[in-house]
């Protein structure tokens, strides 16, 4: 199994970059079913999945729910009806976390993921001083991310 590694962004250095507009919400409880089928979607096939089912998705949403989610700080993107992207992002002893960003596999490659983590970055300014994020060694798009956002590997 790949390693993982951290990588930090210090919130109060950070300036935040321009970009436009899109419906976005914070996550609701109801949506469980829905974070889980785009979580599915967005790691199936790559090196962060590893046979997990539908199933297994539900249970890893139900538990970020109930483990110190910070829903204010999460966002989602939505068009027609579902979930296109979604960054969510969790508290855990006095971390912030982003847990999670997924893209659904029809809509890779748009800048989705980019915009939800911004919109949440932006969502913390003034009430965290940094986040933090691991990712799995060889995920590319996911290591460009985050350097291109200002992260840097611990």
């Amino acid at each position: 199994m790949p390693a993982r590694f951290e990588y930090r962004l210090d919130l109060q250095s950070w300036t935040a970059p321009a970009v436009a507009s899109r419906a976005m919400r914070n996550p609701a409880p109801e949506d469980e079913l829905a974070l889980a089928a785009l979580m599915d979607s967005a790691y199936r096939g790559t090196i962060d999945y590893h046979g997990e089912t539908l199933d297994q998705a539900v249970e890893e949403i139900r538990g970020w729910f109930r483990e110190g989610p910070l829903v204010a700080a999460s966002w989602v993107a939505e068009r027609d009806g579902g979930l296109q992207s979604g960054s969510l992002l969790s508290q855990i002893d006095d971390h912030v976390l982003i847990a999670y960003v997924m893209t659904a596999a029809p809509f890779k490659g748009r800048g989705l993921a980019r915009l939800m983590v911004l919109q949440s970055l932006r969502s913390l300014r003034g009430r965290t001083s940094e986040v933090r994020a691991w990712i799995t060694e060889g995920n590319v798009p996911s290591e460009r991310l985050f350097v291109g956002l200002g992260f840097a590997r611990v």
